[in-house]
Parts: structure tokens; sequence; C-alpha cells
């Protein structure tokens, strides 16, 4: 059983190659900033990866993105759908 709750991290961006040797990747950073959390990353900038359903996590946090928000860019237009869900608390 696991006691630890589940966030997913929607990866809106990757950390760039010439940091990576020193800071690894953002799911390895927020587990190591929060240990006592079950990160579940989702690839949304690269594989356009979302959850199914809102219910597979108990919250979700997001990296932040060289894109803006204004791009007319696919996985920008989905995680935009996915933050307006009814269900979906968006703390600013």
């Amino acid at each position: 059983m696991n006691s630890k709750q589940k966030i997913g991290l929607l990866l809106c961006d990757h950390v760039a190659p010439q940091y990576r040797e020193e800071f690894v990747d953002y799911p390895t950073m927020f587990g190591n900033l929060f240990p006592e959390l079950d990160i579940v990353a989702y690839d949304v900038v690269g594989k356009e990866e979302l959850p199914k359903d809102i219910d597979e996590c108990e919250g979700y946090l997001t990296t932040g993105s060289k894109h803006s928000v204004y791009e007319d860019i696919e996985w920008i237009v989905q995680i935009k759908d996915f933050d307006a869900s009814e269900r979906m608390d968006v703390f600013m």
C-alpha cells in the first residue's frame, strides 16, 4: 500500500541539455524537493501526454515553459482544456 499522496507533474518543458548533468530532469527535481509525494510525470510538451482522467492523481503541478500560453501549439490548447475542467481548482 502506497501512503504517499499521488501528484501529477505536467511537464511543459524539459531541462536544457547543457544543465541535465547537474540538474537531471524535472521529475527528479520535484521528487527530491517533495520526497513525501508520489510524483507521476506526464510529458505534455514532448508527447502531448495528459492524464486520461482528472482523478488519476490527487493534485497537479506544472513546470514552467519557454513557450507562451498564448501560442497556438496543440499541447498548450490541450493543457488549457485540462486546466479548465470543472473539477480542477487552479491556484495562482
